[in-house]
């Protein structure tokens, strides 16, 4: 799936909860939110760990949230939930998530995600896109066009307007911010 919107739509949380899900339906793993930079990846890592906490998922104190630097936390069916950067595309390897999130999807390659697609074929697990169009690299808005109707990858693309984010904007479309 690939959620595009605009800025402060709500694509970090909307992320966040794939993310949870994915660690109620699995067992023994790792899920990694993969961002440009870690910086990027840590917004959707941290809705996932509210989620988490808020359901009772999370391991009690296994949570690490540094200042910088990679973040983790593990659940009670042993997935560890871990940022990964794509700043060096040839790091992502080694093991076969569960599952991938990519945060900031637009601003990563087409070889990154190319690559987080090979890593979750073996265990056929989902992976999730979310950015916004600004800044892409091309081959986002061109997958999000493709994944509107039916495709080979069976995929599929959503938006997320700005103006949804009612937390933000009480007023939606018609906030005197948006306007």
């Amino acid at each position: 799936r690939l959620v595009a919107g605009g800025e402060r739509a709500g694509k970090s949380r909307w992320t966040g909860q794939e993310v949870h899900d994915w660690c109620w339906a699995s067992r023994d793993g790792e899920i990694w939110i993969v961002g440009p930079t870690y910086d990027l990846a840590r917004g959707d890592f941290l809705h996932a760990l509210t989620v988490a906490a808020t359901t009772g998922i999370l391991v009690p104190g296994s949570q690490s949230v540094p200042a910088q630097g990679q973040c983790q936390f593990t659940t009670v069916n042993n997935v560890k939930v871990i940022t990964r950067t794509s700043k060096d595309p040839e790091t992502l390897a080694s093991i076969a998530p569960i599952g991938i999130a990519m945060a900031e999807a637009a601003q990563q390659s087409l070889e990154v995600y190319l690559r987080l697609r090979g890593r979750v074929a073996e265990r056929r697990g989902p992976i999730v896109l979310s950015g916004t169009f600004e800044g892409s690299l091309g081959w986002y808005p061109e997958l999000w066009q493709r994944w509107q109707a039916d495709n080979p990858d069976e995929g599929r693309s959503f938006s997320i307007p700005t103006w949804s984010n009612r937390a933000i904007y009480p007023g939606g479309r018609q906030d005197p911010e948006i306007l």
